[in-house]
């Protein structure tokens, strides 16, 4: 939505430093919002403030959530787990380590090619790209159309996540995504090749398809490395994973240039469409699913197991 705006923004005409402006009062608002945001409830657990805990629970849960079964859980969970474990190094230490590592290399390739799939590099040369199938397009109003779908894509995942799953909802996001920028390719050979014309249509349905699916495949992602990974290495590898995917859309805007005057706008679109392909078969082989069940019975003992196996 951050986004939304300053592409609103930019429609209204504000220069940067007035945009400035306006972002670094908007940015107040979380700043006041998180004062009534209670802190996690297994951080509270940790801290030994059992009761702030479960009112945090209900806060998150809703006022008819029963706390006390995850309470009891989060409790166990955080006993089970030598105190040495929350600093930075051993939880790095965890990571590469079993049974950690593969989870931890399965999100790496899953993050890495999310973020070479064509979604950044199409924000950032939505114009030429679509120049170059002759269809015009204010450079404000398209940045405004994609997010706005982009945000719609979000919305629809917040109502289907929970009904759907993780995983189903990757697979299928992410395949359809592999699809629209294949479509997008053949579109671009043919229209070089000058077997279509007039039909810059093609290309924008492809790309509002394409960026609605990522609204709402992307999040899912987001909440699975989150889930699977085990909670005393999830903070340093949720980390590594935003490095990662921040890295993977670097590389793809930065080498966009380069690769379509190397291979053409289509085999730069066909790379990104096996970009999501190789996201979609990971999804299928290696991805568990992880609706109904909470953290701790995700995660387990397993990591304090090794712990005390190792000696650390």
């Amino acid at each position: 939505m951050g986004l939304l705006m300053v592409s609103i923004l930019g429609f209204c005409k504000l220069d940067w430093r007035q945009m400035g402006f306006v972002c670094c009062g908007v940015s107040g608002i979380p700043f006041f919002c998180l004062i009534f945001l209670p802190n996690s409830p297994r951080w509270l657990v940790t801290q030994g403030r059992l009761s702030e805990a479960q009112k945090a629970l209900v806060f998150f849960g809703g006022k008819h959530y029963d706390s006390e079964p995850e309470l009891q859980d989060i409790t166990q969970q955080v006993s089970n787990v030598d105190k040495k474990l929350d600093s930075s190094w051993q939880q790095m230490l965890l990571l590469f380590e079993q049974p950690t590592v593969r989870m931890f290399l399965l999100f790496t390739v899953l993050n890495l090619f999310t973020g070479m799939n064509g979604c950044f590099a199409i924000m950032s040369y939505s114009v030429p790209i679509f120049q170059a199938v002759d269809f015009t397009l204010d450079p404000y109003i398209s940045a405004i159309i994609f997010y706005g779908v982009r945000i719609f894509g979000n919305f629809v995942h917040l109502f289907v996540i929970d009904r759907l799953g993780r995983k189903p909802l990757i697979i299928v996001s992410y395949s359809l995504c592999s699809l629209c920028m294949a479509t997008y390719g053949v579109y671009f050979y043919m229209h070089k090749t000058g077997y279509v014309s007039d039909m810059g249509w093609i290309p924008l349905t492809a790309t509002m398809i394409f960026i609605f699916f990522f609204g709402t495949g992307f999040p899912a992602l987001l909440i699975l490395s989150g889930e699977l990974l085990p909670l005393t290495c999830r903070s340093i590898g949720n980390s590594v994973f935003s490095l990662l995917l921040a890295f993977g859309n670097f590389i793809s805007a930065y080498i966009y240039p380069m690769t379509v005057e190397a291979i053409g706008e289509h085999g730069t679109f066909w790379l990104f469409s096996g970009a999501s392909a190789v996201v979609t078969i990971i999804s299928v082989v290696a991805l568990t699913e992880t609706r109904g069940r909470s953290l701790e019975e995700i995660t387990g003992n397993h990591i304090n197991n090794w712990y005390q196996t190792t000696k650390l």
